[in-house]
């Protein structure tokens, strides 16, 4: 069996390449690779399936109380185990000898985005620990890829395990991540009555700037072979061909692929659209998922001029 695991890294186009191969998961499985479980929803079980992982991971640390009360848990249905039972087993069926996973958090923010902004508990308990602390998160970091290691070995032993990664260039990559905290903020339990302007924001270390420790983890598990790591402004303007062309597909694969509903894609929004969220709405209103809807469509109706980026 082989693996191929596509982590990320957030801001690369991971929502755009989820959805593209899901309407193309039968296209993908005639050349041998299956993009499940299940095809009727893999991009949220995959998502579930990496988060199933993290609890894992948190549980082990003996952090996981800090953080059960989390939303994100009442969506988690199996265990890592019996997610990738399932998974092989409908990969075989299919007679797929490649199993593609993909969740753009796999690579290092999983838990940085899960804890929100500011570290806070979510039933109003103090931490005995502070989850911003680096060396907690590197700690969250190294026991989650132990586990996903330990966990996809088990299920697949023999196993040939190869990573496709991308990264923004550090500058867009934090400009593109505020923007998307203002489009959705990572959830809180009291986060404050205004938003956070663009310094504050930075202020809290929300992502990795350096990916360098998460990528030694990487090749220590996996081996530096197995690591594909690509600058994402190198080739985002055929972003598919190269994700493809990392799965040995012939060249005319994603030329030929169907392309996923403008709806289905992680749209940015319009910089007008940005401002009027940071001064007029609070973290809880720019939560809510038919005010989001409706600033989408504002946004896609009153687009940024050209060149104004």
């Amino acid at each position: 069996m082989h693996l191929l695991l596509h982590m990320g890294n957030y801001k690369t186009g991971s929502t755009f390449l989820e959805h593209l191969c899901y309407v193309n998961a039968d296209r993908l499985c005639a050349h041998g690779i299956y993009y499940g479980k299940a095809l009727d929803a893999p991009i949220c079980s995959h998502a579930q399936f990496s988060h199933s992982v993290l609890r894992e991971a948190l549980t082990h640390l003996g952090f996981f109380s800090f953080v059960e009360d989390h939303p994100l848990w009442n969506y988690i249905q199996e265990t890592p185990q019996s997610f990738l039972t399932a998974l092989k087993k409908e990969a075989l069926a299919k007679q797929c000898d490649t199993i593609l996973l993909s969740h753009e958090g796999m690579f290092c923010e999983c838990f940085r985005t899960l804890i929100g902004l500011h570290g806070h508990n979510f039933d109003g308990r103090k931490f005995s620990i502070n989850p911003l602390d680096a060396d907690i998160l590197d700690a969250v970091l190294a026991q989650y890829h132990r586990s996903l290691h330990d966990v996809l070995l088990k299920a697949f032993s023999p196993v040939d395990i190869n990573i496709i990664l991308y990264q923004r260039e550090t500058k867009d990559y934090l400009i593109s991540q505020y923007n998307q905290f203002l489009k959705a903020p990572w959830y809180e339990k009291n986060p404050g009555d205004h938003l956070p302007d663009f310094q504050s924001f930075l202020s809290y270390a929300p992502v990795r700037e350096d990916v360098s420790y998460p990528l030694e983890i990487l090749s220590s598990f996996y081996g530096k072979d197995a690591v594909s790591f690509r600058a994402y402004e190198d080739v985002r303007e055929d972003l598919a061909g190269d994700f493809f062309s990392q799965m040995h597909l012939p060249k005319e694969f994603a030329a030929q692929c169907k392309l996923p509903d403008k709806a289905a894609r992680n749209e940015s929004l319009s910089q007008e659209t940005l401002d009027f969220i940071l001064r007029f709405l609070s973290p809880e209103q720019a939560r809510d998922p038919k005010l989001q809807a409706l600033l989408l469509t504002y946004s896609q109706a009153h687009p940024d001029p050209p060149g104004s980026h």
